[in-house]
């Protein structure tokens, strides 16, 4: 059973990897911490402005055609909502994303 889990964590790492993307960057492009987010949630939610959150994934939920996923750092909580029509790579993050990795 363990090794099924690791097998199929470096089976999603290398394609990660196939695809160009730097599974461990060493730095990340941030705007706001989860919990200024919630805060300003309002203010944020008028401006339409985009912002870039990162926090551990604690849970995921497939829902089909959306994904919910729970997001924690050290300021707070947050649920992202990934819709198949709101994003061009839904199938990759569906089948890519698993608990405890950070996104």
């Amino acid at each position: 059973m363990r090794e099924d889990i690791i097998h199929d964590r470096e089976q999603k790492l290398l394609h990660l990897k196939k695809k160009g993307i730097n599974p461990y960057p060493s730095r990340i492009r941030l705007t706001h911490a989860v919990g200024e987010a919630l805060s300003s949630f309002v203010a944020l939610s008028k401006s339409k402005k985009k912002i870039i959150l990162v926090g551990r994934a604690l849970s995921i939920r497939n829902q089909g055609s959306v994904l919910f996923v729970d997001i924690k750092d050290e300021s707070g909580k947050i649920q992202a909502v990934i819709k198949k029509d709101g994003v061009k790579n839904f199938d990759e993050c569906r089948d890519t994303f698993d608990p405890g990795d950070f996104l």
